[in-house]
């Protein structure tokens, strides 16, 4: 397999008009590998063959047992603990993994009474904090021209 700059590199000097067997002869490669190159659209890119789990055989009971803690949650070591009674060879971090795509994302809490207040407050004391640093009180303009 080539490096990114050498495909880039067959199609650079194909629309110059160079031969497949020019090209091949001057990065040194099979003419059957410029052909290749010229063909697909982009780059090639490697890609692995999509391996069962040791957890696939499990998923459907974790499915189950999280559907029925809902809206609580079953931590991952119990379940872990459930599923090697069942025969389970496999590790947590691959159990983690996959209960935190089952976990649904949290939802931001809404502002009550309390946290409007909070705000309220703040923006209050800075309010207060900006009129009190005039001119007599160490702000920004601390020195006034008496004749302006």
């Amino acid at each position: 397999m080539l490096v990114a700059e050498e495909g880039v590199e067959i199609r650079v000097l194909r629309r110059q008009g160079k031969s497949i067997g020019e090209i091949a002869r001057r990065l040194e490669v099979s003419r059957n590998t410029v052909r290749r190159y010229m063909r697909r659209e982009g780059l090639p890119r490697y890609q692995r063959e999509a391996r069962p789990s040791k957890l696939d055989p499990y998923k459907q009971h974790l499915d189950e047992r999280v559907k029925a803690a809902t809206p609580d949650w079953i931590a991952a070591t119990v379940l872990l603990r459930e599923i090697r009674a069942l025969g389970y060879p496999g590790g947590y971090s691959i159990l983690k993994n996959y209960l935190a795509t089952l976990r649904p994302a949290a939802a931001p809490e809404p502002v009550g009474r309390r946290g409007r207040l909070l705000l309220r407050l703040v923006a209050a004391s800075r309010r207060q904090r900006h009129a009190t640093q005039g001119p007599l009180h160490g702000g920004a303009a601390d020195f006034v021209p008496a004749s302006a």
